[in-house]
């Protein structure tokens, strides 16, 4: 029987309990699975820690000390079984692993493409990889202006990753939570950011793939939505489908603000999109309205009636002359700076937002396409063939690029006439 950080190992003939032991030295979340070698010598434990990955602790049945420690490669045990004595199945998230208990090494990896005991998590993924494919649904995407991109999204062993100017996986950002919503480079391209059902917040360093910070800020139901990098890159908004954003310094790692825009009695259909004006100026939009906050003060206005499920500014000359927001039963719309609006497009279920380097350009995605709007001639090009269930999309200004994701699991890369590259 296994506790929070406690093992029990009742006689079942004589229901008592005849040892119990601690599992120190972790912040441990929870003991969820045990395996005994045959001959009874030896106890392994799967130990889930407060970090959301795992570890199998041995032990010893003589005097349940611990003799050491696997991390296994995915950082995810579900179960455990003794083949023999020597030898232990972990049933991992991918790959399966064997380890022999004896010489305390990796005796096996059941992978697509055999058993790779001597190569990393990322090197197995680059042999299986193909260009611009992940294999599950896509959900958020972004790029670096190098011709690099992250994506993040759902039932996918992948997790989140990067990929080169190619198509092909440049780096594995190893995480324990099946279901990303958002991927977003900071501006000088040294951070990658993404957002995780169950409102986690993951950072890594792009140059090595390292975890930069992990923040598990809420819970479920609740999930993170929408990530946005303030302009100097010094802040991080986080917007919550519960209806809130969380403000997270980047340097010192940790979350210094959570405003919420609705009455906690009232009902609030989420945060999908955000837009910072100014250091201390952001735009919230919910599936109901649309707020101006003062991160400084937390005091926010609502600054237009209707929801917005993307938002995307437009400056120049450091004066904003646009904002477009997408909504998602009404039509694109673009506001000038005072709030107003100034044109309009019938384009309805708008995600995700870019503008050309211009601004004569707004690149959209909606359910089923991506389409440019030229706002000179009014005109409307769509992208590919229409196609259910789109939710990523991301425009690299340098390469002038943009690439689409969606349940496909294809990432599709069109220029900025329409015609795709891959």
């Amino acid at each position: 029987m296994t506790g929070a950080n406690k093992v029990e190992i009742w006689d079942y003939r004589t229901q008592k309990m005849i040892h119990s032991f601690d599992v120190k030295g972790f912040d441990v979340d929870e003991v969820s699975a045990i395996a005994f070698s045959p001959d009874g010598k030896i106890v392994a434990l799967s130990v889930w820690l407060d970090s959301d990955t795992s570890v199998v602790v041995i032990f010893d049945t003589e005097n349940y000390k611990k003799q050491w420690q696997i991390e296994p490669m995915s950082k995810q045990t579900f179960s455990m079984e003794f083949i023999d004595n020597q030898s232990l199945f972990l049933n991992s998230s991918y790959p399966l692993e064997i380890w022999d208990i004896k010489t305390k090494k990796l005796k096996h990896l059941l992978t697509k493409t055999g058993s790779q005991t001597d190569k990393s998590m990322q090197d197995i993924f680059r042999t299986e990889f193909s260009a611009y494919r992940f294999e599950g649904s896509i959900n958020g995407i972004d790029a670096d202006g190098k011709g690099n991109i992250i994506l993040t999204g759902t039932g996918s062993d992948n997790g989140s990753i990067a990929l080169d100017d190619k198509g092909q996986l440049d780096k594995i950002f190893q995480n324990n939570y099946s279901t990303g919503y958002d991927a977003r480079y900071s501006h000088d391209g040294s951070l990658a950011a993404f957002a995780y059902h169950g409102e986690h917040l993951l950072i890594y360093n792009t140059l090595d793939g390292s975890l930069y910070v992990q923040l598990d800020i809420g819970g479920v139901p609740s999930g993170f939505r929408i990530v946005k990098f303030s302009d100097d890159d010094s802040l991080l908004a986080v917007g919550s489908d519960d209806g809130s954003v969380y403000i997270v310094d980047v340097k010192a790692k940790k979350t210094i603000k959570h405003i919420e825009f609705f009455n906690k009695d009232e009902y609030s259909e989420g945060t999908f999109s955000l837009q910072w004006l100014n250091k201390n100026k952001l735009l919230v939009g919910t599936l109901e309205s649309v707020f101006e906050l003062n991160v400084a003060t937390e005091k926010f206005k609502k600054i237009w009636e209707t929801g917005a499920t993307a938002l995307q500014v437009y400056v120049e000359n450091n004066q904003i002359k646009y904002i477009a927001v997408g909504q998602y039963e009404d039509d694109l719309i673009l506001l000038n700076k005072d709030y107003k609006k100034i044109k309009s497009s019938e384009q309805t279920g708008v995600g995700r937002l870019a503008t050309t380097v211009n601004g004569e350009n707004i690149i959209a995605l909606t359910d089923y396409n991506t389409i440019i709007w030229n706002l000179k001639t009014n005109q409307i090009k769509e992208c590919g063939q229409a196609q259910e269930g789109l939710w990523a999309m991301a425009y690299d200004a340098t390469k002038h690029r943009i690439y689409v994701g969606g349940d496909e699991g294809k990432v599709h890369v069109y220029d900025e006439s329409c015609q795709e590259l891959n």
